[in-house]
């Protein structure tokens, strides 16, 4: 028997009922449809995936229009792909909302490509201070020294944005390591071209 996935409006659900849990002030949960539920695990029992798609497919409609009609709004914060750099700008985006305090005004936070690389630092980081604690920090209104202004998590963050090489200069193992890396896959590259090259040549 095969392992059984979760249906995605069950995931859907329960991760909006546990927000709710984290917000009593505006508490409105998502009763979940257990008959739904039933016959889509029937459905994935019996291998038909066509069934579990239209149960699965309806359900999430049915979440997504009771999402829409209810008072209570709410926002996500993005972060965009485009590597490091998207990581860079999202960090001055995340300074400047903290600085509003505005970073706890956000339901969601959703992340793509580079932006995954600050979306799993903010999460681990709140996940261990709270919202509160890293908002502060963020603003960093009353720096600790003026030589270390920074708190020691955007001073990793920016330390290990170079992941590539994250300590510099001539005696880094990092710079040495990445130099044997690149050395090594030219002369690959070389051993897969020049045969080729030289096959061309003899030809004639």
């Amino acid at each position: 028997m095969r392992a059984r996935h979760l249906p995605l409006f069950q995931v859907l659900i329960e991760e909006y009922n546990r927000q709710q849990e984290e917000r009593p002030q505006s508490r409105v949960k998502y009763a979940l449809n257990t008959t739904a539920l039933q016959k889509y695990n029937a459905a994935a029992d019996a291998r038909d995936d066509q069934e579990c798609s239209r149960i699965n497919s309806d359900e999430v409609k049915a979440f997504y229009q009771w999402l829409h009609a209810i008072p209570a709004k709410r926002s996500a914060l993005c972060f965009s792909g485009g590597g490091i750099r998207s990581a860079t700008f999202g960090l001055g985006v995340l300074q400047g909302l903290a600085r509003k305090e505005l970073l706890d005004k956000f339901d969601f936070l959703s992340t793509v490509s580079g932006g995954g690389y600050l979306g799993s630092w903010l999460s681990a980081w709140i996940h261990r201070k709270g919202i509160d604690t890293v908002q502060k920090r963020l603003k960093n209104e009353s720096p600790p020294s003026p030589l270390n202004p920074e708190p020691d998590p955007i001073v990793h963050l920016r330390s290990y944005s170079n992941y590539m090489s994250p300590k510099l200069g001539l005696l880094s193992a990092d710079t040495w390591t990445l130099g044997a890396i690149f050395i090594r896959n030219l002369i690959l590259n070389w051993l897969i071209l020049m045969p080729l090259i030289l096959l061309v040549l003899l030809l004639p």
